[in-house]
């Protein structure tokens, strides 16, 4: 049987929501109004951990949504490691190359279908 998609994710988001709350509070200087407060918060390592799983839960899960996305509008297994290795360590970046090459793919879709090469790529 296999694990859902987005479980590991989720759990993770508990975990986070647990450590967050037993310790956001406990910071002398923490908050979010400012750099300085964040690194007050980070200097604590239960929040540090926090955020660590923060970053791992969001970035599992954007990747899961991308390789949904990516498979979907045919973009191979092959061709997604990169994206999805971006993702993981890099974030954003990785959301960006995704997106790019998502706009590539709805742009040759609606070339092809006009230059009448069939179906072309899906565009779901």
């Amino acid at each position: 049987m296999a694990i859902p998609r987005f479980f590991i994710p989720f759990g993770m988001s508990l975990l986070y929501a647990g450590f967050a709350m037993a310790y956001m509070f406990t910071v002398e200087g923490g908050g979010f109004a400012s750099l300085a407060q964040v690194a007050a918060l980070f200097q604590n390592k239960q929040l540090l951990f926090a955020g660590w799983v923060h970053y791992l839960a969001f970035d599992l899960f954007v990747g899961g949504w991308i390789a949904v996305q990516a498979d979907q509008i045919g973009v191979s297994r092959l061709a997604q490691v990169p994206i999805l290795l971006a993702t993981f360590m890099l974030g954003p970046l990785g959301l960006a190359l995704f997106l790019t090459v998502n706009v590539i793919a709805k742009l040759l879709n609606k070339e092809m279908l006009g230059a009448g090469f069939g179906e072309g790529v899906s565009n779901r």
